[in-house]
Parts: structure tokens; sequence; C-alpha cells
């Protein structure tokens, strides 16, 4: 018979006890399985909060919460975008949607819509590019002649 190192008499001592005490090694690797669940479920957590990873030290931090405190109707806000066929489908779309949301008012307590904005209406033509604004501003001109006769005559 061949002399064992001491590490492998060691793990056939351990080996042979696991083996004779079989149904309380089970037992006692449930129960301690159980016990770190147990443990696992009441302390630790997980943060998902992508602003705790920053310092609120930080002067980006600063600055948005100065921001926050000063525009606080900018916050926990939903933005809906709608696409249509055309501009006449997606403003029908959004009175309708705007007529459902606005019969919730315990979820919204606002709803807003830029198209609806009588100053968006009036001024909305302050809020394009200068580009757009030209290129609007040249077909205007050009459809000029139509435009001064049907301000004639409205017939």
């Amino acid at each position: 018979m061949p002399a064992r190192s001491p590490l492998a008499r060691a793990l056939v001592w351990w080996v042979e006890r696991a083996r004779r005490w079989a149904v309380a090694v089970v037992a006692g690797s449930v129960l301690l399985t159980v016990a770190g669940g147990y443990y696992t479920a009441g302390h630790l957590g997980m943060n998902t909060d992508s602003g705790a990873l920053l310092s609120t030290d930080l002067p980006y931090r600063k600055n948005l919460k100065a921001f926050e405190a000063a525009f606080p109707q900018l916050e926990d806000n939903l933005a809906v975008v709608i696409e249509a066929d055309s501009p006449d489908r997606a403003e029908d779309a959004a009175n309708a949607l705007v007529a459902k949301l606005s019969e919730d008012d315990q979820t919204f307590e606002e709803i807003f819509t830029p198209d609806g904005d009588p100053f968006f209406r009036r001024e909305g033509l302050l809020f394009l590019e200068t580009k757009e604004l030209q290129d609007l501003s040249d077909r205007l001109a050009q459809a000029q002649p139509l435009l001064g006769a049907l301000a004639e005559d409205r017939s």
C-alpha cells in the first residue's frame, strides 16, 4: 500500500465522515442554504438608481439640483410623440389622446399639447430654425399672387 500524503489522508477522513453521516450532511446543507437565502433576502439589495452612482458634490449634480428646484414643473414628465400619415391625422390622434388622458385626473395632473396652446399657435414660427423660416418665407413669396387673390375673393 503506497504512503498517503497528509492531504490525501485528510480528504479520505472527510469523505468517510460525510458518507457515514450522509443524512445529517444533507439536512445541514439544506438548513444552511435556507438560512443563507433568508439572510440574503433580508439584508442584500440592489440599487438601480443611476443617479446614486455619482457623488452629490459634483458641480453637475449641484447645478441639476438647483435647476430642478427652479423648475419643478419639469420633473416626472412623460412625452408622447405621435406620427401619422398626415398632419390632420396626427392632430386628430393627439386630440383623442388628450381627451382620453384628461378623464384620469388622478394619474395625470396636467396635460399639455404644444399644438393646442394659443401661444404656440400664434408664435410658433419663432421656434423654427433660421433656414426653415427662410424657406417658408420664399415659398410664401412665390404663392403671394394666389394668396392675394384668395384674400380678395373669399367665395
